[in-house]
């Protein structure tokens, strides 16, 4: 009975495609073209201008220090909200061709044990979700707790400037609650997409650069056959081309979010670090604002592990391509051995606007640089 293939875009992409579809950024043939380009419009609308737009002005009428230090973080958020909105947006194609090379490599996946080890690559990714809908729904909480909290004074769970008065009527103050909470569901919805995608993407290339390193290290002990074994290595030497494509391509596709995570998470960082030891007054003050710091971390650290993951993955294939029987095999596999281990030697590694590798050393970066950021504030606050 033969096993159905595995395919990586059913597996572990279908719950973003899902969400950008909601959030108006697949540009694809859909049910309904008219009516999702005037639903596409009113979302871009939403999160590229009206978000960022009503946000930046309440930052500029705040009139003293402590309404700045929450709409700083809060302002920041918003504008990399639209930033990361409108890179995913401009790079849905570019995700296409992702899949198209996943699927070539999930071809190769044939062997029961290799169909484990993908087994166990869903269970890694379903868990990256889960952390990343956790997040999603703390922020969410918080914020719903805001407006509790506020709502015998009309308050808002953040400042936002409209031209009209909107505490003059409880229509409009209901009206304005319902905006926030919409501009606050957009921005969720796209942090839970833009920002899981570059961890599971590069958590999938690591394990599929694993799976290549087994296949190059079983050659040669099991079958004597040496023409056979010299197919399969130039076969392996394919799937290494298509590694380096896909690394590239996906390089091209979260360079500048990334970035823009990392800037916004260490701003913020400061910012929530700032207000946790001057303006919490009260034990649960302060526990909800390491709650918050702990949630801006997981926003990050994912992609910046399996940036590392991903980057030795590559590394050691050449100590694998030394684990296979290269020494009982022919002349030309010794040769085409020789060219893999010397192109394997090339340093694989992602960055961030090309400047800020997507490693756990850019992880501690973005602490050291949200602690400089702290510094600097407290001692012009002094």
């Amino acid at each position: 009975m033969s096993q159905s293939p595995v395919n990586s875009r059913r597996q572990f992409f279908r719950a973003h495609w899902r969400l950008w579809l909601l959030l108006g950024c697949v540009r694809t043939p859909v049910r309904y073209p008219l009516l999702y380009r005037l639903y596409s419009t009113g979302i871009n609308t939403l999160i590229i201008v009206v978000y960022p737009g009503t946000i930046l002005l309440a930052l500029c009428n705040s009139t003293n220090s402590k309404d700045l230090l929450q709409a700083l973080p809060i302002c920041a958020g918003a504008f990399a909200c639209s930033a990361k909105y409108v890179s995913y947006q401009r790079s849905l194609r570019s995700v296409r061709q992702v899949e198209q090379l996943f699927n070539v490599l999930d071809e190769r996946i044939q062997l029961a044990e290799d169909r484990n080890y993908f087994a166990a690559i869903t269970r890694n990714t379903n868990v990256l979700l889960n952390v990343f809908r956790s997040v999603c729904v703390f922020f969410f909480i918080v914020t719903i707790i805001s407006f509790i909290s506020s709502i015998g004074e009309r308050g808002l769970a953040f400042a936002v400037a409209l031209p009209f008065d909107w505490r003059a009527s409880t229509l409009r103050y209901v009206g304005v609650v319902t905006l926030e909470l919409l501009l606050l569901t957009c921005d969720l919805l796209q942090s839970m997409a833009n920002d899981s995608f570059p961890a599971i993407a590069l958590c999938v290339l690591s394990s599929h650069t694993r799976l290549l390193g087994v296949r190059l290290a079983r050659i040669g002990h099991k079958s004597k056959d040496e023409w056979a074994n010299v197919l399969e290595l130039q076969r392996c030497i394919g799937d290494h081309q298509h590694l380096h494509r896909l690394h590239a391509t996906l390089q091209e596709i979260i360079s500048v979010p990334v970035f823009v995570q990392y800037a916004v998470t260490a701003f913020q960082d400061c910012f929530t670090v700032i207000s946790l030891v001057f303006y919490a007054r009260n034990a649960s003050d302060r526990l909800l604002y390491c709650m918050y710091l702990l949630a801006l971390q997981l926003q990050i650290f994912p992609t910046c592990y399996y940036g590392t993951v991903c980057a030795n993955s590559m590394d050691d294939l050449r100590q694998h391509a030394y684990a296979s029987n290269w020494v009982e095999q022919s002349r030309l596999y010794r040769r085409l051995m020789c060219i893999f281990a010397a192109r394997s030697m090339k340093i694989t590694m992602a960055y961030a606007a090309g400047i800020i590798p997507k490693h756990l050393g850019a992880f501690l970066a973005t602490l050291k640089a949200a602690y400089s950021f702290y510094t600097f504030v407290e001692g012009v606050r002094k």
